[in-house]
């Protein structure tokens, strides 16, 4: 084969360089210039048989014509070998040197051939010079399907050459006609043949060029098979030493459950050799006393069904020490869903269950200790409030009593001092309520602009009797009615413009209020700046704790529990806004409150409206007393004897229930808080029983939201404070008893 399609062992980099166009032009060179020899060796022969039978001048020109041919297309060839190694040239003017060279080779053989023919009109001159031409024919012909240019030219040439000198001596009657005639047949017979076999060089080249791909690519694919192999191999390899190296316990299961593969870890974590549990389910090995055997099940149905798992497990080591294990299952499945096997990740999360419920127990003592607390401050507010009622209310109806001299002035101190008691025991009672996240903010709408004016009418003249200036300045801007708890808002400006007033001795106190920003972003923003004694930098973080105030020489002059900023900031908080001390002012302070100011809902006073107090109303009920305290009972006796047409005491809830059955009241006033029946086991024993219902008010000296959830669930119908207020009982009992209910008692 002139051309061979394939080498063995070749690779497929190979392969396709030797076939790309450079590779064939350069095999092509490469041929033509490994045959010169045997070509030199034929034209040199045909030269010696020219000088024989004719003429020794024409055989040398002939072999130095057709030499001369040879060597430059050789000298050509070479140059075009080297430029595609280096790929010095471009590709195309190296295809068309080697075709302007093969010409010049085709031009000097058929030179050759002419001088052969026209040397010795004998016949034996003519046959040699076909059969030279043939034999070039036949030799440009192989290279055709493999480089088509340079031989396409040389056959051009040879084939016109041959066919020129038939035609020349046809006409010239060189030859006689039955020698040219004999000669034509005999060419055009090998002709045929030279075609026949360049033919079969050709397809045996295709087949061989289809067995070479063919080659090349069974090539590309077992070296794509054995890298994926490979890297296969080198992953299983990996993950091998992962898996046995890990720090956390592997554990291979097979589709039925059983051990098939464990990793170092699994021995030095739980003891168990790979022998001891090889062959055997994980939990016939590692179930404790005290596993849970719904969670062991619940693993072996995932690792059944094929599906993950994460779940926490209570094992026994070889030892017999506890360990809890992380579990996560991870099932492998066959191309039908069916499990092939499961592979377990265990990690020993000993310490982590044991901090767990280390957490949970100081949790489940934190709750307790918050129920005490709660249980503690609920007791005390009962037990403080309880006589404060008595302190408060029989103070209130001294000084009522027109006392003369010296004796209305007791009275006045003991109700101001008590006041101010009631005052630090509602601060208290606040702060635990905001602790405990159970106070409740209100949404009603209410008039801004009335709210401020209200403070600062109270409060003003706390500030011109120690004669400061009061200012209030509200922006021009500033809405009128707005939603909250405007009950909240004043709580939070009394302390802050009180906390202005108390520490300032001389200057001014000044309010500014303004809104911020548009619409539904509006900010509420109320400044108070005072002249007073100011705020030392060490001490402007202390101001905000619980019972922190601007240093022990303050708390001893102005005194006070310093809960008002706490309870403000805390109260602000709760209503999306905050409390801040503007760290730039000076002298003096200056507190600036903001809160998100929400437009006005449609239910102005819904539920802070006061309603009058109906005397005649009031004069046509019936009202039952239940309250175990003879002091509480007195008050009560004093605020409604002359208000209502019967008062009737009971000093438990069982004897409330007593009275109740001989003649339903048409209002009880029940205390929570009784021996033998507490209040709200009265009521609910009124609740269930058949007839008519009276309307039942709590009186409670318990200041939290879950007393007054608790009264409403017992079946209560309103709920008043202890120290309870004259005015706040006859409103009470005017709200629960309107017209309708005192004519049905009528």
């Amino acid at each position: 084969m002139p051309f061979s399609s394939f080498k063995v062992n070749e690779s497929p980099e190979s392969f396709r360089r030797r076939h790309s166009p450079a590779g064939r032009l350069a095999r092509f060179a490469e041929w033509r210039l490994a045959t010169i020899r045997s070509r030199s060796v034929v034209t040199i022969g045909c030269a010696l048989v020219e000088a024989l039978l004719h003429s020794a001048v024409w055989g040398a020109v002939m072999m130095a014509v057709i030499l001369v041919g040879e060597v430059l297309d050789a000298f050509v060839l070479r140059r075009v070998v080297r430029a595609l190694a280096a790929r010095s040239e471009p590709l195309g003017r190296l295809r068309l040197k080697t075709v302007l060279s093969g010409a010049l080779q085709a031009g000097s053989v058929a030179a050759g051939g002419v001088i052969l023919w026209f040397g010795d009109p004998a016949p034996p001159a003519a046959f040699l010079a076909v059969a030279f031409l043939i034999g070039a024919i036949l030799n440009a012909g192989v290279a055709v399907n493999h480089c088509p240019l340079p031989a396409l030219s040389r056959l051009a040439i040879l084939c016109g050459t041959l066919l020129g000198l038939f035609l020349h001596s046809f006409a010239s009657g060189h030859i006689s006609g039955d020698v040219l005639l004999g000669t034509a047949l005999a060419t055009a017979l090998l002709l045929y043949w030279v075609a026949i076999f360049v033919r079969n060089i050709w397809r045996s080249e295709s087949v061989n060029m289809r067995a070479g791909e063919a080659y090349v690519k069974g090539c590309e694919a077992m070296a794509a098979a054995r890298a994926e192999l490979e890297a296969r191999q080198a992953a299983l390899t990996l993950l091998s030493e992962v898996a046995e190296h890990m720090r956390d316990t592997v554990i291979i299961c097979d589709a039925e459950g059983t051990v098939s593969w464990v990793n170092r870890a699994f021995t030095a974590t739980t003891g168990f050799t790979a022998e001891e549990i090889i062959g055997h389910p994980p939990g016939e090995v590692l179930n404790a006393e005290g596993t849970d055997l719904a969670v062991a099940a619940s693993i072996g149905q995932a690792m059944r069904e094929g599906r993950p798992l994460r779940t926490r497990i209570l094992n026994s080591s070889r030892s017999g020490r506890e360990l809890w294990m992380e579990v996560q299952t991870n099932p492998i499945l066959d191309a039908d869903g069916r499990v092939l096997r499961t592979i377990s990740v265990e990690r020993d999360v000993t310490e982590d269950q044991r901090r767990a419920e280390e957490l949970a127990a100081a949790r489940e003592a934190a709750e307790r200790s918050a129920q005490s607390k709660s249980e503690f401050l609920a007791t005390m507010s009962h037990e403080i409030r309880t006589p404060m009622n008595g302190v408060v209310g029989m103070a209130d109806l001294l000084c009522e009593a027109d006392l003369p001299g010296d004796l209305g002035l007791y009275a006045e101190t003991i109700h101001q001092s008590a006041e101010l008691l009631l005052r630090v025991i509602n601060d208290v009672l606040d702060l635990s309520k905001l602790d405990a996240d159970q106070m409740s903010i209100a949404e009603v709408d209410f008039d801004l602009r009335a709210v401020i004016e209200d403070v600062a009418l109270l409060l003003e003249p706390q500030a011109r009797s120690k004669g400061l200036r009061f200012e209030v300045e509200m922006a021009q801007d500033l809405p009128g009615a707005v939603s909250g708890d405007d009950g909240r808002l004043r709580q939070i400006l009394f302390n802050l413009v009180g906390n202005a007033i108390k520490f300032t001795s001389r200057g001014s106190v000044r309010i500014e209020v303004a809104a911020r920003g548009q619409a539904e972003d509006a900010t509420l923003e109320v400044a108070v700046t005072d002249t007073g004694i100011g705020i030392a930098r060490e001490s402007r973080e202390a101001i905000f704790e619980k019972f922190g105030q601007a240093g022990p020489s303050v708390s001893r002059e102005f005194g006070g529990t310093g809960l008002g900023l706490t309870i403000s900031r805390l109260l602000a908080r709760k209503m999306g806004g905050d409390v801040e001390l503007d760290l730039h002012h000076g002298p003096g302070a200056r507190f600036v409150l903001s809160l998100p100011l929400t437009p006005a809902r449609g239910n102005e006073g819904a539920e802070r409206a006061e309603p009058e107090i109906e005397e005649d109303r009031l004069a046509q009920l019936d009202v039952l007393v239940a309250e175990d305290n003879r002091t509480n009972r007195l008050l009560v006796e004093k605020y409604l004897h002359d208000r209502v047409a019967h008062l009737r005491f009971a000093q438990d809830g069982a004897g409330a229930l007593a009275l109740i059955r001989a003649r339903v009241p048409d209002v009880v006033l029940m205390d929570m808080s009784m021996p033998v029946m507490g209040g709200l086991e009265a009521t609910r024993a009124i609740r269930a029983g058949p007839g008519p219902q009276p309307v039942i008010v709590a009186l409670t000296a318990n200041a939290f939201a879950a007393d007054r959830d608790a009264c409403r669930a017992a079946g209560m119908d309103g709920f008043l404070s202890k120290p309870l207020r004259r005015d706040a009982l006859l409103r009470e009992l005017s709200r629960l008893t309107p017209p309708a209910r005192v004519a049905c008692a009528l």
